[in-house]
């Protein structure tokens, strides 16, 4: 009786993750750098509760600096926090960028997103 619930289980389960299919279309595009962000380290304050002196605290959390640059093609746009790309363009550069588009099994678009061409078929 426990291996038939575990065949259900299993044959219920591949049915449902196979009916998850997409595809991709992918074309070069040239985008635009839209805004870019250069926002320095910091900290802020946290109130936690410590157990052994039975009383509240504060501790610091540290927050990285970031480096935003937010390239567009259209209607699409990414943000990227990266110092290189940040150091190396400025606002109304284009660069090449590949948009891919995803559709669902009855061909309509589900969702777009601009990548750089070395990262195409990475998640």
């Amino acid at each position: 009786m426990k291996q038939l619930k575990i065949a259900i289980l299993l044959i219920v389960t591949l049915s449902i993750l196979s009916g998850c299919g997409y595809t991709t279309k992918e074309r070069n595009v040239i985008a635009t750098v839209t805004s870019m962000e250069y926002t320095p380290s910091s900290t802020f304050p946290m109130p936690i509760y410590n157990p052994a002196l039975k009383m509240p605290m504060i501790m610091y959390v540290p927050q990285p600096e970031k480096y935003e640059v937010v390239i567009s093609y259209e209607n699409v746009s990414r943000t990227y926090d990266n110092q290189e790309l940040y150091d190396s363009v400025k606002v109304d550069d284009h660069l090449t960028m590949t948009l891919v588009e995803y559709y669902d099994d009855d061909g309509k678009l589900q969702g777009q997103d601009l990548k750089f061409p070395d990262e195409v078929g990475q998640n």
